[in-house]
């Protein structure tokens, strides 16, 4: 965290680039010295504790994460994490709580970061019995301890109180993330069910931590808001993931999913600016700015992408507009905010800057307007009409016409160069994803087409999003649609 705020450390200490380096580097060597695959003492929380150190440091998601986190589970699983403490007479009390406390974290980062990365989660809830820690301060028991004491009232803020909370949440989003890699379809009455249980679980958080306004924020502490924020976050996030594949269907009987859909990527994008406004000096979160990661820049892209979809779509439908112009200018307004967003934050994440600009060119179309280039001057300007010109940095004129075609160029843009240095593991990402002598799937864009026109048949926003990055998937809907449209009388 000091790394990332350029903030200095205590006098005793290096730097906060230096010190990390050799944290992760002396673990490493601890972990592999100590035969870290097989159990022993402590070995599952050092692991636990380089796999953050790995997720921390950058904005980007990273597939290495995934699998660390993955060996992670698997050495507390050999070592009967997953299983309450109850049924081990050996451990105290102490040791048994604590071993609650991780797997708790454990099961829930699993969830996010599999989601995040396109892999089914590794915990099934039938594999475990653990119990949730208990709503206990720190002060309630030590490594004495010959028994817990009764857990505190839920309405109470402990150490283990957002843990609580979050767990009924992700426990039905794990469900629509199960259902999302599913090969076998549901019925909508199954879907209808489980947005019940998820509305059900939102309400099951203690008061503190249900969601208000800010203005009736004051006297919080900057912790307890954020921890609100990522609560409704998550709960917005699970919204979508669950009736977006029924955004595109005509039929009456699926408006609720498409109106559930449009409602949680614009309250994510309101909560969004919110948060970022908050978080500049002076702001009630300035103290937590540091919240935004790789699992909530994913989560904002992917909201901005539904609203773009839907603008798109809404386009095509004439009379048969479904978006009100009250409704479209809100989500215009929302997207513009979003946009401005990411140009302040792109420089810490290869992902942010491609967002930027897909979100441009998304933006230029819906508005069929100008709309401010992330690295232009600010006398220039860029209009999307038969041409979409991106700037030197980008590497790349981008014409859109009926045999458009992406460039094959595995190049890297400058600024992508200078984040890369900045953060190896996010090269080596990159350098993973160009396979020599192989086809990228991408360049497939009468596939792409089709999907967009068929949505309601596939899953298309699910496995673009895998196949693509979320990124790539807004960009191709902007390039696809603009050409497509053009052509649809012609020769198709």
């Amino acid at each position: 965290m000091y790394n990332r705020s350029a903030e200095p450390l205590p006098r005793d200490m290096a730097t906060p680039a230096t010190a990390l380096h050799t944290f992760r580097k002396r673990s490493s060597q601890c972990l592999i010295q100590a035969n870290y695959i097989n159990p022993g003492r402590y070995k599952a929380q050092a692991l636990f504790f380089y796999t953050l150190s790995e997720f921390y440091r950058s904005q980007d998601a990273q597939i290495g994460v995934s699998y660390i986190l993955g060996m992670t589970i698997r050495l507390a699983m050999r070592m009967g994490y997953h299983r309450d403490s109850h049924h081990y007479r050996m451990l105290s009390a102490w040791e048994g709580e604590m071993r609650r406390r991780l797997w708790a974290v454990l099961v829930q980062l699993d969830t996010l970061i599999s989601f995040q990365v396109g892999v089914p989660r590794t915990i099934q809830p039938w594999q475990y019995d653990t119990e949730l820690p208990a709503n206990l301060l720190d002060a309630d028991f030590d490594e004495d301890s010959a028994h817990l004491p009764p857990s505190r009232p839920e309405d109470e803020r402990t150490a283990s109180s957002y843990t609580r909370a979050k767990f009924p949440i992700m426990k039905v989003f794990g469900q629509i993330t199960d259902l999302a890699f599913s090969r076998e379809s549901s019925s909508y009455d199954d879907i209808l069910e489980i947005d019940r249980r998820l509305q059900a679980s939102r309400e099951m958080s203690p008061l503190f931590l249900q969601m208000k306004p800010m203005t009736r924020c004051i006297a919080d502490a900057a912790e307890v808001i954020m921890r609100r924020y990522t609560l409704e976050l998550l709960y917005q996030k699970a919204r979508i993931v669950l009736h977006r594949r029924y955004m595109g269907e005509t039929n009456p009987k699926f408006a609720y999913s498409r109106s559930v859909c449009l409602t949680a990527a614009r309250e994510t994008l309101r909560y969004h600016a919110e948060i970022w406004s908050e978080s500049m000096p002076g702001g009630q979160l300035y103290a937590e700015r540091y919240f935004i990661n790789s699992l909530s820049n994913s989560d904002f892209v992917l909201s901005a992408m539904i609203l773009c979809l839907e603008i798109s779509q809404d386009e095509d439908r004439g009379d048969a507009a479904r978006l009100s112009d009250q409704e479209r200018a809100d989500f215009v307004v929302l997207l513009e905010t979003t946009h401005r967003i990411f140009l302040e934050s792109q420089h810490h994440s290869i992902d942010m800057q491609r967002a930027v600009t897909a979100l441009t060119i998304m933006l230029s179309r819906v508005k069929n307007s100008k709309v401010q280039h992330p690295h232009a001057n600010t006398d220039q300007m860029m209009t999307i009409d038969s041409k979409v010109e991106l700037c030197p940095s980008h590497l790349a004129v981008l014409t859109v016409s009926s045999d458009f075609t992406p460039p094959q160029s595995n190049s890297q843009p400058e600024l992508d160069q200078q984040h890369l240095q900045r953060y190896p593991a996010v090269a080596e990402m990159q350098t993973s994803m160009h396979i020599a002598g192989e086809t990228p799937a991408p360049n497939s864009l009468g596939v792409i087409g089709d999907m967009l026109n068929l949505p309601a048949q596939l899953d298309w926003v699910r496995t673009l999003t895998l196949r693509l990055g979320t990124w790539k998937l807004i960009l191709h809907i902007a390039l696809v649609r603009q050409s497509h449209l053009r052509d649809r009388n012609g020769h198709e």
